[in-house]
């Protein structure tokens, strides 16, 4: 059951455009004038307006609308600390009838022609107990075809099908500037990568602040044919071009959003990542070395420019068994290693200590050789010379 309410009025000014019509100065209005029924005005932080509009000779004699108008669409839009899209509000009913157009899901908006001309626009009432929801209705964002909350989850037999919408808390996103030409990018290679880091959008004075770049790292000592340092004419090493940094991918030698933000890429393609800061540097951050170089401020989100020059496979000795990710045990012990002593006494094996001298083998040692987890995570890459 309805029941009626006290009518609050705040000023909520919309201007719409006639054809052939100049608009008008707009005067201030009544609020007492405008109070009928259980309409309260427009709040300020919500602009509505109408279009298509055409006017006729009224018969009515409603002193407020002096001709019948009709629209063909309305159209509103939510401002303030929540701001959002402008959203279609679906008509019941074109015409204006008796100062109300007609919603199929807000009820009636009742409309007051701005100094008593509908060709100078309206001031926008709503029903006081539908206002909550058409506020809601606007700030929700448009659902879009990769909504969590939309699209349901696959579940394999067995497992029994909760209940609630499903949501992401977080979510790695990137945009494609340049499809590369080369191979795909696999997973375990060493990877030679061009980038620049900026903090994100983290409500904060040094939003978009660079705070890393391998095209602001030096480069190598040129070698001449005798293996010796070019030098120019004031002796000075000649130092190559900025150098792409190296570094393992999978081996978690990068913050992970970095790590797994070249999933699909081809060689020579670039691409921007949006990491968000539960995969960056987390609700610690990483400190810079001093006050020019703050290094990345905890709960940040990071946006990184990265370019795939090149993909190699680690060099393995020959014989050398698949490498693989080893975990310590909890207790912290290398018990495993000591109880795996029977391998030390196959003796016999010791055929296999090739694979030990082979240790120079610490894969791809090149990946850190170009200090690759320093450089590729804005952890040293936020310590910039």
């Amino acid at each position: 059951m309805k029941c009626p309410a006290l009518i609050i009025l705040l000023a909520a000014t919309v201007t719409t455009a006639v054809a052939q019509a100049p608009a008008k100065p707009i005067a201030p209005t009544s609020a007492k004038s405008f109070a009928t029924g259980i309409f309260v005005e427009m709040p300020k932080d919500i602009r509505c307006a109408v279009h298509g509009k055409s006017l006729s000779p009224s018969i009515s004699g409603n002193p407020a609308l002096k001709r019948t108008i009709s629209v063909d669409s309305m159209t509103c839009r939510a401002y303030g600390n929540v701001p959002g899209t402008e959203k279609q509000i679906p008509l019941s009913a074109r015409e204006i009838s008796g100062g109300l157009l007609s919603t199929k899901d807000f009820g009636k908006f009742r409309l007051r022609p701005l100094v008593g001309d509908p060709d100078s626009g309206f001031i926008f009432a709503i029903q006081k107990e539908k206002l909550s929801g058409f506020r809601k209705f606007l700030q929700e964002p448009e659902p879009t075809e990769c909504d969590s909350t939309v699209a349901p989850v696959s579940l394999p037999p067995g497992v029994p099908v909760g209940e609630g919408p499903v949501k992401t808390a977080f979510s790695l996103r990137f945009q494609e500037i340049k499809i590369g030409t080369g191979a795909d990018a696999e997973p375990g290679k060493i990877y030679k990568v061009h980038y620049t880091g900026w903090l994100g959008v983290n409500g904060r004075a040094d939003d978009g602040r660079k705070f890393d770049s391998s095209y602001d790292h030096p480069g190598q000592p040129i070698m001449d044919k005798d293996g010796k340092m070019q030098r120019d004419a004031d002796g000075k090493v000649v130092l190559s071009g900025p150098q792409p940094i190296t570094f393992i991918q999978g081996m978690g030698r990068t913050i992970p959003g970095f790590d797994q933000g070249f999933t699909g890429m081809k060689i020579g393609g670039k691409r921007r990542i949006f990491i968000p800061w539960q995969l960056a540097y987390g609700a610690v951050g990483r400190p810079g070395p001093d006050a020019a170089h703050p290094g990345i401020p905890a709960r940040s989100d990071l946006i990184f420019d990265v370019e795939l020059i090149d993909q190699t496979a680690m060099a393995m000795p020959p014989n050398h068994p698949p490498m693989t990710v080893q975990h310590m045990p909890a207790n912290g012990g290398a018990q495993p290693a000591t109880q795996a002593q029977p391998a030390t006494q196959a003796q016999p094996s010791t055929q296999a200590q090739p694979a030990t001298q082979a240790h120079p083998e610490t894969p791809a040692q090149p990946a850190t050789q170009p200090p690759v987890d320093t450089q590729t995570k804005p952890e040293t890459a936020a310590q910039p010379k």
